[in-house]
């Protein structure tokens, strides 16, 4: 795909928030999706988008989060997962992933929500909406899960 169609995007999102809040019993449905077009100069946030209800503590920490997780990962250029520069003492995990489109633009996709515990969910549900929305194909979810060792890859999506 050559640009972003944040319809789209959004729509796949609620879908897969939904699906893996019913498949790993998550309670809640709630988080920040951020997007970044990356470039040489550091990045240019593309959208941030609320999907869900929650306090508004709680979505401050996912936003924090979520902007955290994208923007340690455009500082990485050679990373294509925020998980291979991950510190957890510094409270820095997963959750975004980098996409390069057809048209040479690089994206960064970044979701921080669901469950407090566990970064790969947020990793995953980037590479799902990714992958059903066409900005990647199943060699490049696959890479992207393998890099991790996600554990939600291949049972949700």
């Amino acid at each position: 795909m050559t640009s972003l169609y944040v319809d789209d995007l959004i729509q796949n999102l609620e879908i897969e928030i939904t699906e893996f809040s019913r498949v790993y019993k998550l309670g809640e449905n709630s988080g920040y999706f951020i997007v970044i077009e990356d470039d040489e100069d550091g990045g240019v946030i593309f959208l941030i988008i609320k999907i869900g209800e929650c306090s508004a503590d709680k979505a401050r920490k996912m936003c924090a989060s979520s902007l955290e997780n994208a923007q340690r990962l455009v500082a990485h250029p050679e990373h294509k997962t925020s998980w291979q520069s991950r510190d957890p003492e510094k409270d820095q995990g997963g959750g975004a992933i980098r996409i390069s489109c057809e048209d040479g633009k690089t994206y960064i996709f970044s979701f921080s929500g669901l469950t407090e515990h566990a970064e790969h969910v947020g990793e995953a549900l980037m590479a799902y909406v990714a992958f059903h929305t066409g900005y990647i194909n199943a060699t490049d979810l696959r890479e992207l899960m393998i890099i991790s060792n996600n554990p939600y890859f291949g049972i949700v999506g």
